[in-house]
């Protein structure tokens, strides 16, 4: 029995790893020390809802006591956070604070989406706007409240071609995104028959010699290779 318990807790266990890879693969969280919030932080603030009163998004420490509140934003250290305030002053009983979105730069092989700002780090409590109400905890013996940035990441999949002595089609996309549109895979220029061998193309397949799985329409249910690239055989 105790044997049976320890396999059901094991199974329990490696379930609950797959599902925080699963959910990590479509949301990107960057938790930045707080501490550091200056580094993605800088002038420039462009938020036309803080016309009433003043605030600031560039302050020293030795500044705050000058102001009411402080806002902390939980997000990438290389997001860039600079149309949003960090310390506010005057803040009126019936006023609301619109939070804008932050941007980050996408690469190569990833896009970022900005998926809104949290009031708690599991995202169950999505905010567009706060007020004075919002500010339950306190920094230095001021109001303060912690926003935290949730991100979307869509993956790009490189795509690898093997033609043996062909050519492949220089349209065929050596990429795809996740959210790409299927693409109908083009036929590669056969090699030229040798008088004795004559080659016909059959086909793309995820493995040589006509093995896996053949792909007429490309996008990234494609099954990926050790690397995890797409990886065809004409």
């Amino acid at each position: 029995m105790n044997n049976l318990n320890a396999k059901k807790t094991f199974m329990i266990i490696l379930v609950a790893i797959v599902a925080v890879i699963v959910v990590a693969a479509i949301v990107t969280i960057c938790f930045a020390d707080e501490n550091t919030i200056a580094i993605f932080n800088s002038n420039g603030n462009t938020n036309s809802s803080l016309t009433t009163y003043e605030g600031s998004n560039d302050l020293a420490e030795s500044e705050w006591e000058d102001y009411d509140y402080r806002i902390i934003y939980i997000n990438c250290d290389d997001a860039d956070n600079s149309s949003n305030y960090q310390y506010i002053k005057d803040l009126g009983d019936e006023e609301d604070i619109l939070l804008n979105s932050p941007s980050k730069t996408n690469t190569s092989s990833e896009k970022y989406a900005f998926a809104g700002w949290y009031l708690d780090p599991d995202f169950s409590a999505q905010v567009t706007q706060i007020n004075k109400d919002s500010f339950k905890t306190t920094v230095d013996g001021k109001p303060a409240v912690r926003l935290y940035a949730k991100w979307k990441v869509t993956v790009a999949y490189e795509v690898i071609y093997n033609v043996g002595q062909g050519v492949n089609n220089a349209n065929n996309p050596t990429s795809i995104w996740e959210d790409d549109p299927a693409f109908t895979l083009l036929d590669p220029t056969s090699p030229i028959d040798n008088g004795s061998t004559y080659f016909d193309f059959e086909g793309w397949y995820t493995q040589a010699n006509g093995g896996g799985v053949q792909v007429v329409n490309l996008d990234t249910s494609v099954p990926k290779n050790a690397q995890n690239k797409i990886e065809l055989y004409a």
